[in-house]
């Protein structure tokens, strides 16, 4: 996905059988056929097994007629999302309600586009790799109510995740990056998961320079040393 072109690549056992891809109008083309999708008209042309739909407007003024004709012609739901571009607010389209995995790359998210993109984020099941660039006032609208709950979760700028939305994950891995938590709140964590009766945490990953923490401050949950016979030597 990009402001520019967006691309739907539907696969059979990992096995590419089509692929669309949207992009702006340009003045002056001309389209081979038109498409009526639902009572949206849609451009297009095909090359081989590529379909290639022009927009007057956005890309994503299209991406929800597509999407919904194709999940219903095929009986598929969505793998995969993906977004690279680092210059345009991101925008996921309303009609992906969960997926398995989701990445995401920008550089431009003001306040208002960063609730609008945590209040529409749809439900990932198995990966989540966010890598935002969010302000330094920013605040998550108390009104937004989400957690993270895909298997694996990587965030690159975590400056903006809340005491709140990190206690109330349930991933098995959590690499944070650029946290601003004091040491306390890690504590908290880990102390609410040691008394908790959840398995489902493996690996909690913090790279901060904000904090300070030395294997004492866990003495209370009496740790212990390394035993071959009750944990392997190389975990995931």
């Amino acid at each position: 996905m990009s402001p520019l072109q967006i691309t739907i690549s539907v696969k059979s056992n990992e096995e590419t059988c089509c692929m669309y891809s949207i992009q702006r109008w340009r003045m002056g083309e001309t389209p081979k056929k038109i498409w009526n999708f639902k009572g949206t008209k849609i451009m297009i042309q095909k090359n081989y097994n590529c379909f290639t739909t022009k927009a007057a407007h956005s890309p994503e003024v299209q991406i929800g007629s597509i999407l919904s004709y194709l999940m219903d012609l095929f009986k598929i739901s969505i793998n995969s999302v993906v977004q690279y571009d680092m210059h345009f607010p991101v925008v996921i389209p309303t009609i992906i309600q969960e997926c398995r995995q989701l990445e995401i790359y920008n550089r431009v998210m003001n306040n208002q586009q960063m609730n609008a993109f945590l209040r529409n984020m749809p439900i990932v099941s198995k990966r989540v790799i966010l890598n935002l660039a969010v302000e330094n006032d920013f605040l998550c609208d108390p009104d937004i109510n989400f957690k993270f709950s895909s298997d694996y979760l990587k965030i690159g700028n975590s400056n903006w995740i809340t005491r709140g939305i990190l206690f109330s994950s349930s991933c098995a891995y959590i690499e944070l990056s650029n946290c601003r938590f004091p040491s306390e709140v890690y504590i908290d964590f880990v102390r609410n998961w040691y008394n908790s009766d959840s398995t489902r945490l493996e690996c909690l990953e913090v790279l901060s320079t904000h904090v300070n923490l030395t294997a004492s401050v866990f003495d209370e949950l009496k740790p212990v040393r390394w035993d071959a016979k009750q944990r392997n030597k190389e975990f995931r």
